[in-house]
């Protein structure tokens, strides 16, 4: 009996041991090698079953089309205007991606590619191929992102190079610029072997920006209950504008050099994260991160609070 527990200890710890092999980060040198190869950017294709059953209906056809274009239209001009961690990239479908990067042919890659995703990551495979109406995300377990990924790390138990969560699940080409301001910022990081400390210390530098920058607000995520423009002002005595997402989002497009602009995505550690980003060269100049609460309505919202804590990076820097 003692001889077996101890054989079906030894399968459970090799099984342990393989999976946190997986799930462990990524060093320092597979950043600085992953700068040196070309990165294939996955664009959206027609499903075919769907695309048979879309048919029926010309007009729901069409619009599908239209949606994969608007995608691919947007992604491309996103990558084209901001993409510098790696000097080439090229703009490739799934099926074609996946011919490239078989067998030796794999080190001279990387992959970005979208994914809707839910808390148990989908397998690349599964990459959406048709972009939903916009949807504003009510849980951390539910996302749109951005990945990128060695070919030789495809899979969901691998360690991808960065993930960039996304608050739709439908990115207009301003989401699509703000994950990637987000993830080269990550991956420069890691790219220098940085903690988690020195990292803080870089955004607490930048946060001094701030202050001569005007904040952008999306009306909706303001918190009608609890802001007015007396209470604002009290709360973040700098300059900002209320206004529709859509205007606000062409700063972070045409890299508007007073513009700073606040990003709510989930974060990795069952919260929700606010990212003040400039939009002139995508500098972060804050972070700020709340626990995700499923009873808290507000969790989306800007704050009278966070409107202090915002203040207060311009001041101090960075509060976490």
């Amino acid at each position: 009996m003692k001889n077996y527990f101890l054989i079906i200890l030894s399968l459970f710890l090799g099984i342990t041991a393989k999976a946190q092999m997986a799930n462990a980060p990524l060093k320092k040198e597979a950043f600085v090698d992953a700068a040196k190869r070309t990165t294939i950017v996955v664009l959206q294709s027609e499903d075919p079953k769907k695309t048979t059953k879309l048919k029926k209906t010309p007009e729901d056809y069409e619009a599908y089309k239209q949606d994969i274009e608007y995608f691919n239209e947007n992604l491309k001009a996103a990558v084209e205007k901001w993409w510098r961690f790696t000097e080439k990239y090229e703009f490739h479908s799934y099926a074609e991606m996946m011919k490239m990067v078989k067998g030796k042919a794999a080190k001279n890659y990387v992959v970005l590619i979208y994914q809707q995703q839910r808390d148990n990551p989908a397998p690349p495979s599964q990459v959406i191929n048709a972009v939903l109406p916009y949807k504003r995300l009510s849980t951390p377990e539910e996302w749109g992102c951005f990945e990128l990924r060695t070919p030789e790390n495809m899979l969901p138990s691998k360690p991808a190079l960065d993930v960039v969560k996304l608050p739709y699940q439908a990115p207009s080409i301003g989401d699509m610029v703000f994950a990637i301001h987000v993830m080269q910022f990550n991956l420069a990081n890691k790219s220098e072997g940085l903690s988690e400390s020195q990292i803080k210390l870089t955004v607490k530098n930048s946060g001094k920006l701030i202050k001569n920058k005007t904040l952008y607000m999306d009306r909706t995520e303001i918190d009608d209950n609890e802001l007015n423009e007396q209470v604002i002002h009290k709360a973040y005595p700098y300059e900002y504008v209320i206004d529709e997402r859509d205007s606000i989002q062409q700063y972070l497009i045409r890299a508007s050099g007073d513009a700073l602009v606040p990003m709510i995505a989930p974060g990795n550690l069952n919260d929700m994260v606010h990212y003040l980003i400039s939009a002139e060269d995508g500098t972060i100049c804050g972070m700020y991160s709340l626990p995700y609460d499923a009873k808290d309505t507000r969790r989306l919202r800007i704050t009278r609070e966070i409107l202090k804590v915002y203040a207060k990076m311009a001041k101090t820097g960075s509060s976490n």
